[in-house]
C-alpha cells in the first residue's frame, strides 16, 4: 500500500481548486489569466504557490461551512499530513511553482487519477474512516469523485470521519 506523496496532494488540491473555480463552487478567480498577472506582480517568485494556497483556503472554507470543521477532507487533512505539506511547500521548488494553472490541464490530471465512481451525490459524501488518508489510492479516488461531480454539474463534498 503506497503512501500519498506531498507533491501529489498539493497537485490534487490545485487541480480541484481550479475545477472548483470554473464551476463556481467557490467564488474566487485566482486561476484566471487576469488574476494570475496581478499575482505575478505581487508575488514574482512565488505566484503559483500563492494561487495554490489561496485556492486551498477558499475550498477549505466552503467545505468547512457545509461539513463542519471537525471532519477531514482534501482541504483539511489530519495534522501529520498537513505538517508534511507545509514542510514540502517550504522547499525551494514546490510542485505548485512548476504547475501551469490551466483548467484543461487540471481536468486531464483528475481524469488520469483513475476510473470515475459509479455514483456521485451532490453535497456531503462520506468516504469512511480518516485512516484511509494514509493510502495513495484514496487521493486518486478523491480526484475522480470531484471530476465526476463537475461533469454532472454538481458540487460534492467527499469527507472522512475521525
Amino acid at each position: 500500500m503506497a503512501r500519498p506523496r506531498p507533491n501529489d496532494i498539493v497537485a490534487l488540491r490545485l487541480a480541484v481548486g481550479i475545477l472548483g473555480e470554473r464551476h463556481a463552487w467557490w467564488a474566487t478567480h485566482f486561476a484566471d489569466a487576469g488574476a494570475q498577472r496581478s499575482i505575478d506582480i505581487l508575488f514574482p517568485r512565488s505566484a503559483a504557490r500563492a494561487v495554490a494556497e489561496s485556492l486551498t483556503e477558499a475550498a477549505r472554507r466552503v467545505h468547512d461551512a457545509k461539513l463542519g470543521p471537525n471532519t477531514f477532507h482534501l482541504f483539511r487533512l489530519p495534522a501529520a499530513i498537513e505538517d508534511a505539506l507545509l514542510d514540502f511547500q517550504a522547499m525551494p521548488e514546490p510542485v505548485a511553482s512548476q504547475a501551469t494553472i490551466d483548467a484543461e490541464r487540471a481536468r486531464e490530471q483528475l481524469a488520469a487519477a483513475g476510473a470515475p465512481p459509479r455514483t456521485v451525490t451532490a453535497g456531503p459524501l462520506n468516504l469512511g474512516r480518516s485512516s484511509r488518508l494514509q493510502q495513495d489510492a484514496t487521493f486518486r479516488s478523491i480526484g475522480s469523485i470531484y471530476l465526476a461531480a463537475a461533469d454532472r454539474g454538481m458540487l460534492t463534498l467527499p469527507y472522512f470521519d475521525e
